[in-house]
């Protein structure tokens, strides 16, 4: 639940940043996507979102990593699953559902205003 309403309330902030006339008044991404889903990507459901993303810039939030002893201290439930997030995103099948769906990944250097 809290991650829905943290989701709903970005959301909302995206759609306020921008002005009365259409505008962005912030850099945005159309779309954010990934938070219910922290802790618990994993390839179905990155296939998923993938094979239903509109058109436009969307963002997904993950959080990939590597384990090491200072990660391990830190108050995150966040440990291992950095790890898991790292493999499927830089493995050869997430490259490929990217190119089969015609995603291009960008920076924010690159959000329209």
């Amino acid at each position: 639940m809290k991650q829905y309403v943290f989701g709903k309330t970005l959301s909302a902030t995206f759609v306020m940043a921008r002005s009365r006339n259409g505008h962005r008044t912030l850099n945005t991404p159309d779309r954010f996507y990934g938070i219910t889903q922290t802790g618990f990507l994993d390839m179905p459901t990155f296939a998923d979102m993938i094979s239903s993303l509109p058109n436009g810039v969307s963002e997904l939030m993950c959080h990939p990593g590597y384990v090491d002893e200072e990660l391990m201290r830190a108050p995150t439930r966040l440990h291992l699953q950095r790890e898991r997030e790292l493999e499927l995103l830089t493995g050869s099948e997430a490259r490929d559902l990217l190119t089969q769906a015609g995603v291009e990944l960008i920076s924010y250097r690159e959000l329209r205003t």
